[in-house]
């Protein structure tokens, strides 16, 4: 395939999902996307110090890939979103 999404939206726990990002990562075409759903599990008070979840999973992720970037244009396309540091875009290989 060219262009891909692949959506991360199964446990949300940080492991799992930093797991799941680094199992996907290599299948990514450049200008495709992954999308994990959920970060705001990490931002709202009745979730937050339950256990770190997707965000944090995607923060240390983005630092160690740097072929992939938080495409925060298509984030902001959203009013309210549930998943901030959802939108990562592959841009080289």
């Amino acid at each position: 395939a060219k262009k891909v999404l692949v959506v991360l939206d199964s446990d949300h726990t940080t492991t799992h999902v930093r797991e799941e990002l680094e199992a996907y990562a290599p299948l990514i075409p450049v200008d495709s996307y992954i999308h994990v759903q959920d970060g705001c599990i990490d931002e709202l008070p009745c979730f937050r110090g339950v256990r770190p979840g997707p965000k944090v999973a995607v923060r240390s992720f983005l630092e160690n890939h740097p072929g992939f970037i938080r495409d925060i244009e298509i984030e902001s396309r959203y009013v309210v979103t549930f998943h901030p540091y959802g939108w990562l875009k592959k841009i080289s290989a």
